[in-house]
């Protein structure tokens, strides 16, 4: 050290590790995100199957309509679960954390119409399977997928 005043400060310099590279997404986040697709499939089938066989219950267009705003909303959210953000994941535990409720008032005396038996099996199914999704999202190892990584 120099008893200069006008000295630039010196401190040891140590290496800085390389990054460990490109993170591998864990298999368990590619699970979880096809069988939300596959679940998304199974909806739109039962959807088709109430429209033939029911009375329609709402016109054609707002059907279509809903549906393809569905569809834009699922590829953006689930998109973003394979890229590894954070708060995708958040919304999808608040919206699975709805599902019981739905589920509660689509069966309910409060509908106009009884819902089919398709329908209801359905979202019935859906809760174990909405379960298993959030293990995989938030217990298994894929957790690890959505860890703060630093920016660069």
């Amino acid at each position: 050290m120099s008893n200069n005043p006008y000295a630039p400060p010196s401190a040891p310099v140590s290496e800085i590790a390389a990054s460990t590279g490109p993170q591998v997404r864990p298999p368990q986040v590619l699970l979880a995100v096809r069988i939300l697709w596959v679940m998304y499939a199974v909806g739109l089938i039962v959807q088709v199957y109430d429209q033939v066989m029911a009375p329609v219950r709402q016109s054609i267009p707002v059907i279509v309509a809903s549906d393809v705003f569905g569809l834009l909303i699922s590829l953006w959210i689930y998109g973003k679960i394979l890229r590894g953000r954070n708060w995708a994941r958040i919304l999808m535990l608040i919206g699975i954390m709805f599902l019981p409720f739905s589920l509660w008032l689509m069966t309910s005396r409060f509908m106009p119409a009884p819902l089919p038996k398709p329908a209801v099996i359905l979202m019935y199914v859906r809760i174990p399977v909405d379960l298993y999704v959030l293990w995989l999202l938030f217990l298994s190892p894929g957790k690890t997928w959505f860890a703060a990584r630093p920016k660069g």
